[in-house]
């Protein structure tokens, strides 16, 4: 038993002994010198001089928040004050600036000490210098007693306060008053950094697609990127083919998609733990092919989604054109799709609307397999796919219930097979004089696939789930005149 304890405290000294492990991520309340500065001039009108006095490095800030390296110099992170630090004219303990009032009552507990010590000196040599005095007279040399008394009680509750307080409350002599501290704005977090709304965060690179890095690695990448101030990279630059650190967001990652124009980042989908590197081709728009699950048995095979796409344009008065007919490729799996037009190809397509007024934008027809994975096959059905909103690259949206939706001012029934071929498939929005309509209503517009989108070359992962995509009973072609 004494050795069972003898080990476990020699087990125990020895984790107190091995140094803990730095976190990587900072405390949003951590800024550098020039972010306080900066923030603090946009926030209030307020000189750089006036600004930098906000900026509080102290040893209580700069040891949670570190250091990092700008160039050859070594400078700390702090805190960053809303307000200026109270300046005072007159210095006490050497101190002119305080950060809140309980850092001032601290210097004036101080201060409250040392007078109460001299006082009570002197009113012990006042004491004495009357018991001397006093002749021999009773009533003076009672005063005279009295007076030291009094002065040595008052001199041993002064230099005891601390110790009494501390017993009472350890609180009522740290002065801890409430600080109100700056946030340092944290980002959220997207899976592609050209998802990221605001155009003016920082990136760091983090790896390759290929690489592979465990959590401390990752750690300590984030680590060197903050010590370094690697956080330099435009959301332009993110290439394709590298993951990237966000900038203020605790080590957040996001994917590079970023191609030369006319040509996509193309993905391939990952075959267990095994994922292709990210790499441009010459395609417009392209993404992988997912079918979610449902019910089982239910119409809709999981694992071949999607037979063929096609791209649909829809000219401004609401002509709509099939562009090329796209299978889905890796012709095993069906996952993957990609349409190859060149620059040429896009300009041909605007001459297509150039008598309709004009290219609207674009979506995509699915024809959607309608085989039951249980009991047997179906007849395929054509559905028109939306991406998820104007900067999603998810395409999982039926453009079809959406459109039935805003021109009927009702639900779609899509639950049911023969209302679901009126009211949820692509032929519901195929009619000119309907897409006229919903070409004037931004809910419908904003799941629109835009021509700067394809010139730029645009990712958009298809989803398909027969919650949304309902099998058809009896299916039309999504335009008029299957051209």
């Amino acid at each position: 038993m004494k050795k069972s304890i003898k080990y476990l405290c020699l087990i125990a000294l020895a984790l107190l002994a091995i140094p803990g492990i730095a976190s990587a991520e900072l405390d949003p309340k951590c800024w550098t010198e020039e972010e306080c500065v900066s923030a603090r001039m946009g926030a209030f009108e307020m000189t750089k001089a006036e600004a930098l006095k906000g900026f509080y490095d102290r040893p209580e800030a700069t040891s949670r928040c570190g250091t990092y390296q700008l160039g050859n110099e070594t400078k700390v992170r702090g805190y960053c004050l809303p307000v200026g630090q109270t300046v005072t004219k007159i210095s006490f303990g050497g101190k002119t600036t305080f950060s809140n009032m309980g850092e001032f009552i601290q210097i004036m507990y101080r201060y409250g000490l040392q007078i109460a010590g001299i006082l009570a000196v002197i009113m012990i040599i006042v004491g004495g210098f009357q018991w001397t005095m006093s002749g021999g007279n009773a009533s003076i040399i009672g005063e005279a007693k009295k007076r030291i008394t009094g002065a040595v009680i008052g001199l041993v509750i002064a230099a005891l306060s601390f110790t009494i307080l501390q017993t009472i409350n350890p609180q009522t002599t740290s002065f801890r008053l409430p600080s109100v501290w700056m946030i340092n704005p944290t980002h959220l977090g997207s899976e592609y950094c050209m998802d990221i709304k605001d155009k003016n965060v920082v990136y760091a690179l983090f790896k390759k697609d290929h690489d592979k890095k465990t959590d401390g690695e990752k750690a300590s990448a984030l680590e060197a990127a903050n010590r370094f101030s690697k956080f330099t990279i435009k959301q332009e630059d993110t290439s394709c083919g590298s993951e990237y650190f966000i900038g203020n967001t605790n080590g957040q990652v996001c994917s590079g998609t970023m191609c030369s124009p006319g040509k996509l980042c193309y993905y391939p989908t990952k075959t267990g733990n095994i994922a292709d590197q990210r790499t441009c081709i010459p395609a417009v728009i392209g993404g992988n092919i997912q079918g979610v699950a449902n019910i089982i048995g239910s119409k809709g095979s999981l694992h071949n989604p999607i037979d063929q796409v096609d791209l649909i344009v829809i000219c401004n008065d609401g002509t709509l054109g099939k562009i090329l007919p796209k299978p889905p490729t890796e012709s095993t799996k069906k996952d993957t799709y990609q349409f190859t037009i060149t620059k040429t190809g896009i300009d041909k397509i605007s001459n297509y609307c150039s008598s309709h007024s004009g290219v609207a934008g674009y979506y995509l027809g699915a024809e959607t397999n309608d085989s039951d994975n249980l009991i047997g096959t179906g007849i395929d059905d054509w559905h028109a796919i939306g991406k998820n909103s104007a900067d999603s690259h998810e395409c999982s949206i039926n453009l079809g219930a959406i459109g039935f939706g805003l021109l009927n001012n009702r639900s779609p029934n899509c639950s049911n097979e023969i209302e679901a071929a009126k009211e949820c498939s692509c032929a519901t929005i195929n009619k000119r004089g309907d897409m006229q309509k919903l070409l004037k209503n931004p809910d419908f517009t904003q799941h629109l696939i835009t021509e700067d989108d394809l010139k730029q070359g645009f990712l958009c992962n298809i989803k398909v789930a027969r919650s949304v995509f309902p099998h058809l009973d009896g299916t039309q072609y999504c335009t008029e005149k299957r051209n």
